[in-house]
């Protein structure tokens, strides 16, 4: 009996713990393949980081905005955010509106986003934890002891080049 129960139990244990990392929806644009993920949006009005790096925005300013970057490193465990390259070793946060959804963690390359930019501050705590999560060493982590103000960007919607 006990035999019957461990061989359907471990086996759905299995099954359940086994995450397959979701393919976007398909969309071309500017005759390029991109993969949507998140909420459908049109891709128009898109700004270029090196455009937005020249303009920035104010502390306390929140813009909504369609940026278009280069993705920098993704979170490893579940793809839940992603770092966008910015000029002078500089990095965008990009997390997802409510966790509703993920990115493939290999994810690279060219990417559109849309949703709101702002200023934060993340605390050592959110930084050693971001710094886990894309597998830096725990010597990498310990040397982490100060927050850092960042450009944080919360995504509707993520169109990844193909």
């Amino acid at each position: 009996m006990i035999y019957r129960i461990f061989l359907f139990v471990i086996p759905s244990l299995m099954l359940c713990c086994h995450q397959q990392e979701k393919i976007g929806i398909p969309k071309k644009f500017e005759s390029k393949l991109y993969y949507l993920y998140g909420k459908y949006f049109e891709p128009n009005q898109i700004i270029s980081m090196s455009d937005f790096e020249k303009n920035g925005i104010e502390v306390r300013d929140t813009l909504n905005l369609i940026l278009r970057g280069n993705i920098d490193e993704v979170c490893k465990k579940k793809g839940c955010w992603m770092k966008l390259k910015m000029s002078d070793n500089k990095k965008m946060m990009v997390k997802f509106r409510d966790y509703s959804f993920f990115i493939p963690s290999k994810s690279k390359g060219e990417v559109i986003v849309k949703g709101r930019v702002f200023n934060s501050e993340l605390s050592v705590k959110e930084l050693q934890h971001y710094a886990e999560d894309s597998g830096a060493s725990d010597f990498e982590i310990q040397k982490i002891n100060k927050s850092k103000r960042i450009y944080s960007f919360e995504a509707d919607g993520v169109l990844i080049l193909n």
